[in-house]
């Protein structure tokens, strides 16, 4: 701009859309700049300028953003960004969104993220916990039938929140799509989606149904839907409980389940064990093993006659005995006796292998044969590839 020399007054570009400043005998002034902070002033080729150099100069002034223009989000970005969303686990039908209001949430303080493209964050939190959250949930299905909060989910006293970052390229705060690069601006806990940004809480309306074993321990879990047309109460999917020992010494064998009872709002069934009577031709061994002769009957398990005996390592392990057709599956470090062709009883020379009735006749008959090639060999049973053990 052209200036009167005279009176030393020079116009002075401003960077960004700012004012024209003026330079006077008093020297360069500081233009201000809202949000901004003034650094000083620089001549067309870049370097610094103290004093005015003469007429028809043009200065460019310098500024940096001051801290106050990084004030926290405002309440529309936060609201317009940011939905809590309820879905029911067994009918959608009942899902629900609720907007968030200005007393619905808190700010933490901005601070910076090394990232140019999005060079400040600010967390933000729900001021109600999840539970509360449901219970408002509620309140805005109403009359439809209380839900409550689906436990694989979050916890009722957990608090949700979000962090927001402000995008250098349109100034302003946002959550940033994973879509939008750059796309490593983490948000852990919201569900960014082409419809909006969400808290996801997951609710259910249903009724727990537990079957628990001896000591109360659950043995499997299920729930019935009560949004369903027909709710119908689960069955059993689990594996029976084998028992347990008493403490006066008796063996107890899972019977049954009890029908459903409820207890602190959970449907339970619970185990029914009976005494297993053992019989007299059990011997207990110093060891605390236990020696079943061929042919007994342990409630519904028999040991196959074609078996001297079988040794398992304890009472306990007796429940784990399994008699199917006539396969007999021994528990882990029992040990058998085999009948042998008249010549008394020896080892097996494997232990805690299935035994199979029906191939007895078959086997004893080669050991005859083998026996009249040889009398002083015995042999004791053999074992097929699948580790189970033959007579």
């Amino acid at each position: 701009a052209l200036n009167n020399s005279q009176r030393c007054t020079y116009n002075i570009a401003v960077l960004e859309g700012g004012a024209i400043a003026q330079y006077s005998v008093d020297g360069l002034s500081e233009p201000e700049k809202e949000g901004y902070i003034f650094e000083g002033w620089t001549d067309e080729n870049g370097l610094a300028v103290t004093e005015a150099a003469g007429d028809k100069a043009v200065y460019t002034a310098q500024y940096k953003k001051a801290e106050s223009v990084w004030q926290e989000p405002t309440a529309e970005e936060v609201t317009k960004a940011l939905k809590v969303r309820f879905e029911d686990k067994n009918n959608s039908s009942h899902n629900q969104e609720l907007a968030l209001g200005e007393g619905d949430f808190t700010l933490g303080a901005v601070e910076e993220t090394g990232n140019a493209s999005y060079p400040y964050s600010c967390r933000m939190t729900l001021t109600g916990t999840v539970g509360e959250w449901v219970e408002r949930y509620n309140t805005a299905c109403a009359p439809q039938e209380a839900h409550w909060l689906w436990e694989g989910n979050l916890k009722e006293d957990q608090y949700l929140g979000a962090t927001f970052y402000y995008r250098e390229s349109e100034g302003r705060w946002v959550i940033p799509s994973y879509q939008t690069p750059p796309n490593d601006m983490p948000n852990p806990g919201v569900s960014i989606q082409t419809n909006g940004n969400f808290f996801v809480i997951y609710v259910m309306r249903e009724t727990s149904y537990e079957w628990r074993d001896y000591e109360g321990n659950v043995v499997y879990k299920r729930g019935m839907d009560l949004c369903a047309s027909k709710p119908t109460p689960p069955k059993f999917g689990g594996t029976n409980p084998l028992g347990y020992l008493a403490g006066d010494g008796s063996l107890m064998r899972f019977s049954h389940w009890t029908a459903a009872v409820e207890k602190d709002g959970v449907m339970v069934h619970d185990a029914v064990y009976v005494r297993m009577e053992l019989g007299g031709q059990v011997t207990e061994n110093a060891d605390g093993s236990l020696t079943i002769p061929g042919g007994t009957v342990l409630d519904n398990v028999t040991i196959p006659k074609g078996v001297a005996s079988v040794t398992v390592p304890g009472k306990e392990a007796v429940l784990k005995l399994r008699a199917e057709k006539e396969t007999l599956t021994l528990p882990e470090g029992s040990s058998t006796l085999l009948r042998g062709p008249g010549s008394g009883e020896r080892p097996a020379d494997r232990i805690g292998k299935r035994i199979h009735e029906r191939e007895r006749k078959i086997a004893l008959g080669k050991q005859r044969q083998q026996q009249r090639k040889d009398p002083y060999r015995e042999s004791y049973g053999r074992s097929d590839r699948a580790g189970r053990f033959c007579l």
